[in-house]
């Protein structure tokens, strides 16, 4: 891994071999958390969520994109997250999740 310097502390994963191109229309997406997982064939597919306001004053989840990665790369994914919340301080206290979060109620 290598850090770079500019807002905060980001971690770049490098790849030796691959290239890799900064795609500038890539969608971006904010979500509030995650609402589910889901595996099957060797992929994890995690649903994201953010609060909406309905128009009769209800606050719903809104699931505004899916995340699917191969098992490998899900896990490498968690482990590299945990190791940057760690870090950067702001790890949960317990493993199975942040007070609060979706994956511990």
């Amino acid at each position: 891994m290598e850090k770079i310097s500019g807002f905060g502390e980001v971690t770049r994963f490098t790849a030796t071999t691959v290239k890799v191109f900064d795609n500038p229309n890539g969608p971006e997406v904010y979500a509030e958390g995650a609402h589910c997982m889901f595996s099957a064939s060797g992929n994890v597919t995690i649903s994201l969520f953010s609060p909406r306001l309905m128009p009769d004053g209800e606050v719903c989840r809104a699931i505004v994109g899916r995340l699917t990665l191969p098992a490998p790369g899900a896990h490498a994914l968690a482990v590299a997250l945990f190791d940057y919340l760690k870090k950067a301080g702001l790890a949960p206290e317990n493993q199975s999740g942040p007070a609060g979060s979706s994956l511990a109620n």
